[in-house]
């Protein structure tokens, strides 16, 4: 039957409680063996364990930067424990599971979209260790303003019912098909988006994902190009919002006194006001034609643009992007829809952009005509030599080293001819190995085009002489020398290669009459190490010297060194919230890897129209006192460090809630 008297440490009889500790109590429903007595004993004599987690580069961390998560276990003995860890992303498993080397592991690099993200380590023990768990959280900023396209639904997909987002920012996802809406393979370019029109209950539109405006305040762009088969009233082009309570929204045949024509409108929740921009009766998307549409925000002032032409702009908006949503979140975006019971969209849409910054007049013009028509690589004839009966092999970029393309695009080597008195063998990066056939002397060719991936150019012709076996005192070599970019501070390395291979001796890199390093040649290769700090950042011609030996010629070779600034890390600490009339103290500290110092200046931006401004010095923390709070609102703080001679600029923003008194 029931019980209700059940404790731990004590009974119903009036004896004396039960004095000390106890841990890990099981009741099971049946008789336990002897094994299992011994395992749960083994179980309570294992150690307890601790998991550390650190991540790199440390949180806030820049987009798109590639984050290292290293982990450590250690028991209560402060001793290394043995097992495997796994590595869990928001819930999600990453990977497969690490074995601990002597108590520790890394994990293989990941990127992570912007925004705040749990990361936990599960440690799975071996025998003698118990498991054990630790998680961070670690936040991912948003893209830098004024960089990249972040959203971008081109709808090329042609098929099913979603079309991903081909943007920079992986946080936000695919937009949806909805109702009848359908492809179609008469986009303006290649596939794009046949909106049916019909009335609101239809659901015929494209829906955007939720909060897709996400951290756009002060500037955001939309850009989309239509092709509409009927314009009535109020007909919705792209909406963010939530409800007709709260929305942005682009629309034709607007009537907001008579025929006002296209219109951009903006409405904050809980404010019965809306704020439109209207280009006026008959001033709308012409039907049956594509029109590029654009509309960009800065501040107060939004514009549209038809076909990369400013037709309108207002410069009294006391409403933004900002302003839409509830609590900064939006849940009904829509291409073709809205949340009034307008009629859905009719026509063909294609390419949709949103951009956290305003485009200029320039920027949208360039959009609208679209990227140049390619133009095909240009190939340039080689000339080599080699010994007779000595194969020539020519290291990357090799025949492509003098080729072309207008548009700087990548460029691989096809198309190859074989020779007359030898074999080739081309890769694609250009490099080639050539073998003469035997006692052949004189000069051989073949040919071979350069593709961009979009066009080949013309065959060129490598010629290739094979020199007479005349015993020359001195083997003629060639060099080849190549380096990654290089951040200040962190030492870099220039990689050398020479042909032939038996070369032996030294090579040296110089800047000009300096010598900055050195290294010994083995199997026809070197690295030159090249301090941290010998260069300041910029773009530096380097030559590689080599000597020659008792067999082989001097030689030299070229390569431009780019050295760049460091990143800095910005920490900026504000209080959550003050009270009215208040001053906020914000503190800033700016520090950078490989100790550089970051020096410079910071400019706080509270406002529009109020900034200020101080010199920081390097990993000196630095306390600001902010201007009184006079109104009860989300007070955005915006530091920006803008960078140094050695450091790149960086920012950062903090939101402050003021309460009322």
């Amino acid at each position: 039957g029931p019980t209700s008297n059940n404790w731990l440490g004590r009974n119903g009889f009036p004896d004396p409680s039960y004095d000390g500790l106890m841990d890990d109590v099981r009741v099971y429903t049946s008789a336990l063996t002897g094994d299992d007595v011994s395992r749960l004993h083994a179980d309570g004599s294992a150690l307890r364990t601790t998991t550390s987690v650190s991540v790199t580069p440390v949180s806030p961390s820049p987009f798109a930067a590639p984050l290292t998560v290293s982990t450590s276990v250690q028991d209560e003995t402060e001793q290394s424990a043995d097992g495997s860890v796994e590595l869990w992303v928001d819930a999600a498993r990453v990977g497969v599971p690490v074995e601990l080397a002597s108590g520790a592991a890394t994990f293989p690099e990941l990127t992570l979209g912007r925004g705040d993200h749990e990361i936990e380590v599960r440690y799975s023990a071996d025998e003698g260790w118990r498991d054990s768990v630790a998680s961070v959280t670690h936040t991912v900023e948003r893209p830098p303003p004024g960089e990249g396209v972040p959203i971008h639904y081109a709808f090329d997909e042609g098929a099913g019912t979603t079309a991903a987002n081909t943007g920079g920012d992986p946080s936000v996802g695919d937009a949806t098909l909805m109702g009848d809406t359908t492809w179609t393979q008469d986009g303006q370019f290649a596939a794009g988006v046949s909106l049916p029109g019909g009335g609101a209950g239809t659901g015929n539109h494209v829906r955007l994902p939720d909060n897709i405006a996400e951290d756009m305040d002060e500037e955001f762009t939309v850009s989309i190009w239509t092709r509409p088969d009927a314009l009535p009233n109020w007909v919705p082009l792209v909406q963010i919002g939530s409800s007709t309570d709260t929305f942005f929204l682009l629309q034709s045949s607007t009537q907001a006194d008579g025929p006002t024509g296209f219109a951009a409108t903006f409405k904050a929740p809980g404010n019965p006001a809306q704020e439109r921009l209207t280009l006026g009766g008959g001033n709308d998307t012409p039907l049956n034609a594509w029109t590029h549409v654009v509309f960009t925000m800065s501040g107060s002032t939004g514009k549209l643009y038809f076909d990369g032409e400013l037709v309108g702009t207002r410069d009294d908006f006391s409403l933004g992007i900002g302003d839409v949503g509830v609590d900064g979140t939006t849940t009904a975006n829509f291409i073709g829809g809205t949340s009034w019971p307008d009629p859905r969209y009719d026509g063909l849409v294609d390419e949709f952009r949103m951009f956290d910054y305003e485009l200029t007049e320039e920027q949208v013009g360039e959009l609208f005509e679209g990227p140049p028509v390619n133009a095909v690589p240009v190939a340039v004839d080689d000339a080599y030599s080699t010994d007779e009966g000595d194969p020539l092999t020519v290291p990357a970029p090799g025949v492509l080293g003098n080729d072309t393309d207008a548009e700087g695009d990548p460029l691989t080597a096809v198309g190859l001819t074989q020779p007359t008195n030898g074999t080739v063998a081309l890769e694609a990066d250009g490099s080639f190995t050539y073998t003469p056939e035997a006692d052949f002397a004189g000069a051989d060719t073949f040919t071979y085009r350069a593709t961009d991936g979009s066009g080949e150019s013309a065959p060129a012709t490598v010629t290739v002489t094979v020199e007479e076996d005349d015993e020359s005192p001195l083997v003629e070599t060639s060099l080849t020398a190549t380096a990654d970019e290089i951040v200040y501070g962190r030492p870099g390395a220039v990689t050398v290669t020479i042909s032939p291979v038996a070369a032996t001796g030294s090579v040296l890199l110089m800047d000009g009459d300096t010598e900055l390093g050195s290294a010994d040649l083995a199997e026809g290769e070197a690295t030159i190490a090249v301090p941290g700090k010998v260069l300041v950042p910029g773009s530096y011609p380097l030559e590689v010297r080599y000597g020659g030996d008792d067999v082989h010629a001097a030689s030299s070779s070229t390569l431009t060194l780019q050295v760049d600034k460091v990143a800095p890390r910005l920490k900026v600490k504000a209080p959550k919230k003050i009270k009215q009339g208040k001053r906020a103290k914000v503190k800033v500290k700016v520090s950078a890897a490989h100790q550089v110092p970051a020096t410079g200046q910071v400019k706080i931006k509270v406002r529009p129209g109020k900034t200020i401004t101080r010199t920081v010095k390097d990993g000196k923390l630095l306390t600001v006192k902010l201007p009184r709070a006079k109104r009860t609102k989300k007070l955005k703080v915006k530091v920006v460090y803008l960078g140094s001679d050695l450091v790149e600029r960086t920012s950062s923003t903090v939101v402050i809630r003021v309460k009322r008194r």
